[in-house]
């Protein structure tokens, strides 16, 4: 289930692992669909007066069947050794499913009726379908490893053990059936999924009714199945059984199979009404189908609405869960086999606007019916779902592992866009009662059992289940421990969990919020930082040397960490910084081992448009540096400011070169940065859609949220020795105000960023002995340099008015501009593109000789030297300072620019005034902070010490830039479009005054680093090169933390390839020499 929408509910005893997904408002009722939840026809649902009784779904005048007149039921023994009784399969036309149900469909009252079924019908509703026992036919089929004429496949027989991935008491589950009201499923072949699943998990507590037949189509094959309580369950004598509720005839689940949102004819009416005048419908003139779907598309409302509403047994239903597929659209949607062509299977150019339009229609129809029963129920829909794989329903037997796609979809992203239209659709209806769950991502859904060996419902069709409670998590005993569900960490995490042997536990304080538009919609970036739905909230210690200001240090307190909600620049510094990491004395990490891993991190899908319009490269020409393949999307904005290219040319004019190729190891000049946007959406992308979302099936990737790392649990919590490496055994956590410890078999990887990668090692007993001792922790391993070596990027902003009129491309027009703000959302709304889907990504990376003449250099070089030969540096700042001072001789980005087009500053804008901003910030900070505990208490945030301008070159590199953007503004063309500068104000200009304005505003672009160090012991380092923390045998780090040096970039991209580079070596560790 998508857990952006609910939480997971423990259900019983902590020997159960049996959880159930339930929405956050106390949902009893789901349904999940996008073309069949119809079924629910106003009159045939209805509220039993019986006190705690739940939903009844029963028809007026209709009489029960008698206790015993049901097929036959199986114990325990048969169902564990596969024993099925089957009678002579027959296949029944429609004509004669009809003549057993009469309905009429020229009937216009013919929606309003409900029907009585025969009387042959009313004694044994499943006589007429051909078989009975204790399996579907389906299930015979694909889950038992039977041929179709009931006779056994003896190369793929079933085996109870393959039932599920794991073991699952199903006591519980099975007791909230009976007591709290059953489940009712209606829908397509991923809701018979959850079906086969249940009647696998629950078994021997419960019976199956026979299955319809396998004639194919509509018909005989779509009435329902049950499942029962079986008499003989253990649980019989324990349960509380509801008033009413017959085991003979009361289902606890009961499912109904029906596939389509209309029928053929009424598609192509809809698509013809709404193409009219277009070459769309004349393109396709009959249908949106295939050639061949006319012959079993054949249902709509009309007929499904009462072929499948028919009167059930006697139920106690509380849940209701639809869903339908949509494969009418999936091979007509761009990209749908081949990413390297976005056309590629675009048969019909308006399907999209044709499904829009079908789903509007259908959800009018519906809407009444979903809400019949008005008493408290809460309704899910579960929206669109591709067709099948090619290959597809052709593997029939049973699973007994998590198999990967043979051959992936690539229009995942459009399947996004087919849910946002089915969300408005419903949005738009205005009843609250009515929720939306999209499933537009692959593996949202865990496969806890395969009853099905489709590939495609393998990963998104069974997980019904999973397994997210604090205690059960506690439970477990997983080979490795993620600690932080961020960029790096869930980046770890799915790639351990490749080998399906190999377990991996990932403990996240955020949620999971992979539909929340605030995260994203690109444009709305700026206004994450700051809200404690998605930000920590750190602040720092007050700055002594900016005014004693407390800054404020976002960072995502999300699944995702701060991949959720950074500004999606997605560049890379240059080969000389990350050489400069191996020449601190870690061999591996420089350029030419980071870029692979940056590269498996990433896939491009387009081209520098800059790039292609000034030197007429082919649209299809990625950079060998760049990565087709990996998990997160990396794109261009397709929208521009009308200031982007005046900014430019300016910059130019200035002496600062364009560079078309900064991701191949020079960085330096101005560029138009690559985002991380997947341009089909026009949503951000990020590892907890990306890493986690397409390996959330993986039964050995389990991640729990709202738990928060408090310690680091040691084999007997000795101290390390030269001996001896201290062996981590578990992690202690809190989940909902309750402590837990799991188990790790072979290590712990600590990811949980700059800020709290420390801390947790400080409270888990290896730091700084001092800072230990004084904080009441016992000291396992001293090593000082825990929580040193703090870099941070210093951000300075400087906003200039512009004339009016010159710019109406902007994002003050996107905020004061009602008519321009509706034409965007317009635009983003049907193509995903525009101001919206964008970013500020005309960026440069600059050095000292372009901001400050050779006389200021010397002089700010000569103040360096001094302070540095004053001061006491630690190894590690002293040949870290060696590098910095080679660098402000060479063509390396000590400073960015940013260029925003609109009012960033931190006064108030005039009103229908354009602005433009320019972001500075200092890239290499001689200025080094530290963070630490000040306090045993895990909850209490650390203390954050960026110790801002304790050099006071930083200091002077930011007055430089504030001189540096005025001297651009009044370089053509700017200077014909700027008015004046506002922030500063224009009589700002002397040092002193300057100086007065870059402590009243510096603060942190977001990108810390350093605090648990990639560096040899002796220079202070805190992990070695294979990322373990000195004094440990099975500890490592891999986040920003380990960067031992700052870059010329914004990180995120550096920091994908340290979570690759660390499962690679964590992988190569656990193989044997």
């Amino acid at each position: 289930m998508d857990t952006e929408r609910g939480r997971y509910t423990y259900l019983g005893t902590p020997k159960t692992t049996f959880l159930m997904h339930t929405l956050r408002t106390n949902t009893r009722v789901i349904i999940t669909a996008t073309l069949a939840s119809t079924l629910l026809l106003s009159g045939l649902l209805y509220a039993s007066d019986v006190p705690g009784a739940a939903l009844r779904f029963v028809a007026p005048g209709y009489s029960l069947p008698a206790k015993g007149a049901w097929p036959t039921q199986c114990s325990p023994e048969q169902f564990s050794d596969g024993a099925w009784e089957i009678k002579s399969p027959e296949s029944y036309p429609l004509e004669h499913f009809l003549s057993l149900y009469p309905y009429n469909a020229s009937d216009p009252e013919a929606e309003k009726k409900v029907y009585t079924p025969t009387a042959e019908v009313a004694r044994d509703p499943f006589a007429p379908i051909g078989f009975a026992g204790c399996a579907s036919g389906r299930e015979r089929t694909w889950h038992l490893g039977m041929h179709e004429d009931g006779t056994p496949d003896h190369n793929d027989m079933w085996d109870r053990v393959a039932c599920t991935t794991k073991k699952v008491e199903a006591e519980d589950f099975v007791t909230m059936l009976v007591e709290r009201g059953g489940w009712f499923f209606v829908g397509d072949s991923v809701t018979e999924q959850h079906f086969f699943s249940m009647s696998c998990m629950l078994y021997p507590h419960v019976r199956a009714t026979p299955d319809y037949s396998l004639t194919g189509g509509s018909g005989p094959r779509d009435w329902p199945q049950h499942l029962y309580l079986n008499p003989s369950s253990p649980l019989v004598t324990q349960l509380k059984l509801p008033s009413g509720f017959d085991i003979e005839r009361t289902p606890l689940v009961t499912f109904r199979r029906v596939d389509l949102l209309f029928d053929t004819h009424e598609l192509d009416s809809i698509h013809r009404a709404i193409h009219s005048g277009s070459n769309a419908s004349s393109e396709i003139p009959d249908t949106l189908f295939g050639p061949k779907a006319s012959e079993s598309y054949n249902l709509s409302p009309k007929a499904y609405l009462e072929q499948f509403m028919q009167p059930l047994p006697e139920g106690n239903y509380k849940t209701l869960i639809v869903s339908t597929a949509g494969h009418w659209t999936t091979g007509s949607l761009p990209g749908a086999r081949d990413p390297e062509d976005i056309q590629a299977g675009a048969t019909n150019p308006g399907v999209y606007k044709t499904f829009v339009e079908a789903v509007r229609v259908w959800t009018n129809q519906v809407s009444g019916a979903l809400l019949t029963d008005k008493k408290g129920r809460q309704v899910l829909i579960r929206a669109y779902l591709p067709g099948h794989e090619y290959d597809c329903h052709k593997e029939q037997g049973p699973l007994t592992e998590v198999r990967e796609f043979s051959q992936e979809w690539y229009n995942w992203s459009w399947i996004g866009r087919m849910n946002e239209a089915f969300k408005d659709a419903i949005a738009k209806k205005g009843n609250s009662q009515i929720k939306f769950l999209g499933l537009d991502r692959m593996a949202l859904l865990r496969p806890d059992a395969h009853a099905l060996s489709d590939c495609l419902h393998i990963q998104v069709g069974a997980g019904i289940f999973e397994v997210t409670d604090g205690a059960e998590f506690g439970s477990e005993e997983f080979d490795f421990i993620v600690i932080g569900g961020g960029t790096a960490g869930l980046t770890i995490a799915a790639r351990l969990s490749e080998d399906p042997k190999t377990t991996v536990g990932v403990i996240e304080t955020g949620d999971y919020l992979p539909d929340d538009s605030l995260i994203n919609t690109p444009s709305s970036a700026f206004a994450i930082p700051g809200n404690a739905k998605y930000d920590w909230l750190f602040k720092s210690v007050p700055q002594v040397n900016v005014n004693n200001r407390v800054l404020n240090l976002p960072r995502g307190k999300i699944l995702g960490g701060s991949s959720g909600i950074n500004v999606m620049t997605f560049d890379r510094g240059s080969k000389t910084e990350y050489d400069a990491w191996a020449e601190l004395g870690n061999p591996g990490w420089d350029w030419n081992g980071l870029l692979p891993n940056m590269k498996a991190a990433e896939r491009f899908t387009g081209v520098d448009p800059f790039r292609i319009n000034y030197t007429n490269t082919d649209p299809g020409d990625i950079f060998s540096s760049q990565g087709r393949s990996g998990p997160v999307a990396a794109s261009y904005n397709n929208w521009y400011s009308d200031i982007t290219l005046p900014f430019a040319k300016s910059m130019a004019n200035l002496g600062i070169p364009i560079n078309f190729n900064p991701d191949s190891g020079d960085a330096y000049g101005l560029f138009n940065s690559a985002t991380s946007i997947n341009r089909t959406t026009g949503r951000r992308s990020y590892s907890a859609t990306t890493y986690y979302a397409y390996n959330a099936h993986r039964p050995n990737l389990v991640v729990l949220t709202g738990a928060q790392a408090t310690k680091i649990e040691f084999d007997d919590a000795r101290n390390g020795t030269k001996h001896r490496n201290l062996v981590a055994t578990g992690v202690s956590f809190v989940h909902k105000s309750h402590m837990y410890t799991v188990k790790a078999k072979k290590e712990v990887i600590l990811s949980a960023g700059t800020f709290q990668s420390p801390q947790l090692l400080e409270l888990s007993g290896i730091g700084n002995s001092t800072i230990l001792k004084n904080n009441g922790i016992k000291v396992l391993i001293d090593l000082p340099g825990v929580g040193e070596n703090y870099q941070d990027h210093m951000l300075l902003r400087t906003t200039y008015e512009l004339k009016p009129g010159i710019s109406t491309q902007n994002y003050d027009a996107l905020r004061s501009n009602a008519t321009f703000a509706a034409e965007a959302a317009t635009q983003y709304n049907l193509s995903r593109d525009g101001i919206i889907s964008s970013t500020p990504s005309v960026i440069s990376f600059i050095n000292l000789s372009v901001m400050a003449s050779p006389t200021e250099i010397a002089n700010t070089t000569a103040r360096l030297e001094q302070e540095i030969a004053s001061e006491k540096l630690t190894p590690l700042q002293k040949v870290s300072y060696k590098i910095q001072k080679r660098w402000l001789k060479e063509k390396v980005g000590l400073v960015e620019v940013i260029v925003y087009p609109g009012y960033a500053g931190a006064g108030v804008p005039k009103a229908n005034t354009p602005y433009l901003t320019l972001f500075t910030a200092v890239q290499h900070p001689f200025s080094r902070g530290s963070i630490h505990i000040s306090s045993s208490d895990p909850l209490t945030p650390p203390q954050i010490d960026p110790k801002y301008f304790s050099k006071s070159i930083d200091l002077e590199t930011l007055i430089y830039l504030v001189k540096f953007s005025q001297r651009l503004s009044k370089t053509e063309p700017l200077s014909s479009i700027v008015v004046s500068r506002q922030d500063p104000a224009p009589e700002v200009t002397s040092d002193a005054a300057i100086i007065d304005y870059v402590k009243a505003n510096v603060g942190s672009i977001g990108h810390p680093i350093g605090t648990v160090a990639l560096a040899p012991k002796e220079l202070g380092g805190v992990v070695n090169a294979r990322l373990k923390v000195y004094g440990t045998a099975n500890v490592r780090v891999a986040d920003a933390s380990v960067m031992p040096l700052h870059l010329g970039t914004h990180i995120q991209r550096t920091v994908y390839g340290i979570g690759e580079k660390a499962a690679k070596i964590i992988k190569q560790d656990q193989t044997p020499n």
